[in-house]
């Protein structure tokens, strides 16, 4: 079997370049040795694991291209035996310019140039942030960042056999279909947070034939939708910043949560509902690992952001 690959951007020229969500402000920038101490330990257990993890290489005037999730869409097309790919098109200006960044990095990883496909102009599209894949379907979200018809033209380029299920985003704290939903594909299970659907959205996502969590409003507020999972490993995404460095040390070193140690009570001091969906998870029968993303969390973002999943 394959080994998973992964595109990841090193943290070089990170910085709060404008306001783009409810979380980013610009006089709050990231502390940047924590940055980079985060974002070693969620590319170093990628790789302990034996993930194929890539490198877009940095750019001093793209402080965003960090989050690889949001540059393009990839998969691997059975019948070509090649992988494709769209771009991109980013809503905001300060990001536009990304786009050739990662139609490079692409390249770079042998993708041809005619399986790497651009979208028109006219229409906004935010990659993996806004097009999940679940099991049997895929949850396209818009109305913050993308079009509402990116998808039919996606659908159309890469040839997509699965349904894609469109849901409409409400609000700018919730501004990517990853900072609310999080999918457990191959457990056929579904975590995500009620509040950032309009009605017949989120009508559609409770009609799902999935294992279904609703976390509340305080826990999507900390992130975990924007958690990591592959395999039976879920990379529980932690935004909160007064973490202890032995809670930092034992994450960095892979090991997974227990009941009874440290990262646990840190979690249920600052929200009990960490209990319930970490329940949840283990009832699944994932390993846990908790990644501290503190510093990312200044951009609204969170480990799922720092991650692009390339087939």
């Amino acid at each position: 079997m394959q080994k998973i690959r992964i595109l990841m951007c090193p943290p070089t020229y990170y910085t709060i370049p404008a306001f783009e969500n409810a979380d980013m402000d610009v006089h709050v920038q990231p502390d940047m040795p924590k940055a980079w101490a985060q974002w070693n330990a969620l590319y170093n257990n990628y790789q302990r694991l034996g993930f194929r993890v890539h490198l877009i290489p940095p750019h001093e005037y793209l402080h965003e291209l960090i989050f690889t999730a949001n540059g393009a869409w990839s998969k691997f097309n059975d019948e070509t035996g090649r992988s494709e790919a769209v771009l991109a098109n980013f809503l905001y200006p300060v990001r536009q310019l990304e786009k050739r960044e990662y139609r490079k990095g692409l390249q770079m990883l042998g993708y041809e140039e005619r399986d790497i496909y651009e979208l028109p102009n006219a229409m906004t599209f935010e990659g993996q942030g806004d097009l999940l894949t679940l099991a049997d379907v895929y949850l396209f979200t818009f109305g913050v960042r993308s079009s509402p018809d990116a998808f039919t033209h996606i659908e159309r380029l890469l040839r997509v056999k699965r349904p894609i299920v469109p849901l409409r985003l409400t609000g700018n704290k919730f501004y990517h279909g990853d900072t609310c939903i999080f999918s457990l594909r191959y457990k056929n299970a579904l975590v995500y947070y009620p509040g950032a659907f309009d009605d017949t959205s989120l009508g559609k996502l409770r009609g799902l034939d999935k294992i279904k969590f609703e976390v509340s409003e305080s826990l999507a507020n900390h992130s975990v939708c924007n958690s990591v999972y592959i395999d039976d490993i879920v990379f529980l995404n932690i935004d909160f910043v007064d973490y202890s460095p032995h809670s930092f040390e034992r994450s960095a070193r892979g090991l997974f949560l227990e009941k009874e140690e440290v990262r646990y009570e840190e979690m249920m001091a600052h929200d009990q509902g960490y209990g319930e969906v970490l329940q949840f998870l283990w009832g699944l029968g994932f390993g846990i690992i908790p990644v501290y993303t503190s510093e990312y969390k200044k951009s609204g973002a969170g480990a799922r952001c720092l991650t692009l999943f390339l087939d």
